[in-house]
């Protein structure tokens, strides 16, 4: 595989609506007030990298080919005393099998490390947990969300030396990809 590189959405913006498909054509579409536009906007509107969220772009050979991000929330309603979540890992079809979703869930978990959290949390549909269980996430709780059975999974994270305080969002909206 050639070099793979990560970089923050904000700062390959020309990838925002290839992300925002993705985004809406995996999960955003099962929230019925959901629209492509509306997770444009709302990815337009979280563009940052440093508050949270923190949308990531995975780009092979200059091709911008999956995506993952850090979250203050998911599924706030169910779980709200749950803070800082994986979510929205995404690769296209032709790249998987190629550990793109892995690495891109190690970047995560690493920019979580560099601002002091020392917890993650995800939603997935694969119940037995798929790649997460692979990288040390452990199951909570399997729950039927939007009518989809997920599988509610947690993994503490090495702190770092010196982390930094723990971040607070700069916007605490649903997710962009509605898969709150």
């Amino acid at each position: 595989m050639a070099d793979l590189e990560i970089h923050f959405l904000a700062d390959r913006p020309d990838a925002l609506p290839l992300v925002a498909g993705w985004l809406y054509n995996e999960w955003g579409h099962h929230n019925p007030a959901n629209s492509l536009a509306t997770v444009v906007a709302g990815l337009t509107a979280e563009l940052n990298n440093d508050g949270l969220p923190i949308q990531v772009v995975a780009v092979l050979d200059g091709a911008v080919v999956g995506t993952a991000a850090l979250k203050l929330h998911e599924l706030r309603d169910r779980f709200p005393e749950l803070r800082y979540w994986l979510g929205g890992v995404y690769v296209s079809a032709d790249a998987r099998g190629h550990g793109i979703a892995g690495a891109l869930v190690r970047h995560v978990e690493q920019l979580a490390i560099d601002r002091g959290i020392t917890v993650l949390h995800l939603q997935t549909e694969r119940l037995d947990g798929g790649l997460y269980a692979r990288l040390g996430f452990q199951p909570i709780e399997q729950i039927k969300h939007r009518g989809i059975d997920v599988m509610v999974m947690v993994k503490p994270l090495i702190a770092a030396a010196t982390p930094a305080a723990p971040m607070q969002s700069a916007q605490e909206s649903a997710p962009a990809s509605g898969a709150e």
